[in-house]
């Protein structure tokens, strides 16, 4: 595993730490269904924007000599093949989470 790895794998551990910490400190102040519905949502965000950024960017800056069109077009597959793959995963949590897909869908834009 490479430094780059290293560090991006420590970054999504801290910020999935501290999204603890915040669903805590909120229990304070909101109930837990609240807590509860907000933590799952921001889950589901964290992972598409995790997805988002996972390996695209990398590629197209590594294959700095192909086409830039044809880099597109193969990052582009590449993450619909992603979304397609894991498309059941997220309308899973949502499922499970009991929410509404409208009210998901808004919170995790």
């Amino acid at each position: 595993m490479n430094i780059t790895s290293k560090i991006v794998a420590l970054s999504s551990a801290v910020a999935f730490a501290l999204q603890i910490a915040l669903a805590l400190l909120m229990l304070r102040y909101f109930s837990p269904e609240e807590v509860g519905m907000f933590s799952v949502i921001s889950q589901i965000g964290f992972f598409w924007t995790t997805l988002a950024l996972a390996q695209t960017p990398l590629r197209l800056l590594a294959n700095h000599g192909d086409s830039v069109l044809d880099d597109a077009r193969l990052a582009w597959i590449s993450s619909m093949q992603r979304f397609v793959w894991l498309l059941p995963v997220a309308a899973l949590a949502v499922w499970w989470s009991n929410l509404s897909f409208a009210s998901a869908l808004l919170w995790a834009l």
